[in-house]
Order: structure tokens, then sequence, then C-alpha cells
């Protein structure tokens, strides 16, 4: 049965940027193992001399440039490319989820079938449609929620049909700069789920703190975050479809080689 995926519930919880040009990917091509314990990568790539100030850092956790050596997630898109930290220490079903379908193909030639500026950007549906898509495993996999990993902006999340341990194979990039300060009042009175340092960086970057703990957030776009803000900005139609299809060229999983001097 056909099953619309979404990537966020439509109300507020009451619980009280980049990579326009193609990088280029040096290394020589191996096979891609299935064993998570092994490394996916074969290539490295290496960011220009401008990206250095174009790294976002929230200083928070894992929200920010990777270390030299460590595998990254490198989207080629139609409007340009985006670079991907993924986050396997808090979120290891996503993140071999991921890694394994974007290096068998699965998400080549996928489009972004739900856009919503000042919010999010959502693909990872081969039928374009946002009703299928289907796991690694072939079966829905449990959500994943980690107190350092939080719908900030740039966050890349699972997206699910509404209920719990639902993910298979669409995410979404939160591309939303602001946070309400009536969201921000929610959260200081919840702080067993908010802490003073997680309410500062939504303060100060922005996010969907109303997703924490419902979305599994398994990556950070540290680098092109202005190509996800030139997806979210097309035009768009019904069910927030674009009105031109904006097309994952593929997905790359590498190691980073860190920024040219």
């Amino acid at each position: 049965m056909a099953k619309k995926l979404f990537a966020l519930t439509l109300f507020l919880f009451t619980f009280l940027t980049g990579c326009d040009k193609t990088l280029t990917i040096s290394g020589n091509k191996s096979s891609t193992p299935s064993d998570p314990d092994k490394n996916y990568a074969a290539e490295t790539v290496t960011l220009p001399a401008e990206a250095k100030d174009k790294i976002l850092d929230y200083g928070f956790g894992l929200y920010g440039e990777p270390e030299v050596g460590e595998e990254i997630a490198v989207m080629h898109t139609s409007k340009g490319d985006f670079c991907i930290r993924l986050f396997p220490g808090a979120a290891p079903l996503a993140v071999t989820n991921f890694k394994e379908l974007a290096t068998s193909g699965y998400y080549d030639g996928v489009i972004f079938h739900r856009v919503i500026d000042d919010f999010m950007i959502q693909g990872g549906d081969p039928s374009g449609t946002g009703y299928y898509g289907e796991s690694f495993w072939g079966n829905d996999f449990n959500d994943e929620f980690n107190a350092d990993a939080r719908n900030f902006r740039g966050a890349l999340s699972m997206a699910n049909t509404g209920y719990a341990n639902t993910n298979s194979s669409q995410f979404f990039v939160v591309q939303l700069d602001t946070v309400t300060d009536a969201l921000i009042s929610q959260m200081q009175q919840n702080p067993q789920r908010f802490s003073s340092g997680v309410i500062d960086v939504y303060r100060q970057y922005g996010g969907t703190p109303f997703l924490d703990y419902k979305h599994t957030v398994f990556g950070f776009v540290f680098y092109g975050m202005e190509t996800v803000d030139k997806i979210a900005a097309v035009k768009t139609g019904e069910g927030d479809k674009p009105l031109e299809d904006v097309v994952i060229n593929s997905v790359e999983i590498v190691f980073y080689g860190g920024i040219e001097e």
C-alpha cells in the first residue's frame, strides 16, 4: 500500500550556507562494502580555499567541519553541490542505510519532490511522488534520537509517515534560518529536552525544534547551504512539488580532505 512520507507533522509541539560549482573528487574507485564496520569511501574531496569562510560551524557537537579523513557525503544536484557530515555515532542505522543506498546509485536521478521555502527540502523517493521508497534492508527501520543530534538549519533528517519507526529512503534538509520567540519560550520550559546550549544554537542559526524527537537526524550540511537555499526558492505547485524538476544527479561517499591552502 502506498504511504505518504512527510518531513514534519504540521503543528507546533506543546511539550513544554556553498557548492555552486561541481566539486572535484579524486582517488580510485572500489567496490562498495555492505559491512558497516568498513569504509564506504574510495575517493577524497578537498574543498577550494574560498570554502574556508563558508563552512558552517555552530560550535555544538558535530555541527561543524569534519575531521580530515572522515567519511562524508557529497550530493550533486541540478542546482549545485552540497557536502554533508554524517553522524554514525548518533544514528548508525540511518547512516548505514543512506550510505548503502547512495553507493548503490539508488538516489541517482531522483528529484526533490517536496520543497517549502523557509522550511525544508525533501527527496529520496524514486517515484518522485512522496509515496514510495525502500530502505537498504527492504523494511522500515527504527527511529534513532540523540540529545546532541538536532534539527538545526542544515540538519539531514529521515522523513517518515508520521508514525514511529517508519524510516525508509526519504530524507529532508532543514532550511529554516529562524526560530520564533514563542518556540524559544516553549523550549526554555522543557529543559529536560532542550538544554541552554541547544536553545542557543536554535536562536542563533535557526531550525525546526518541533521536529526533534520526531525525526531521526543523521547528518549536517556543513558546506553548500547556498545550494539548499537555491533549491528551497524554486517555484512549486500542488503538494509543494517544484514546477521544474530539481534532480539529485548522484550522492558520493568520500573521505574529507580538508580545505586547500
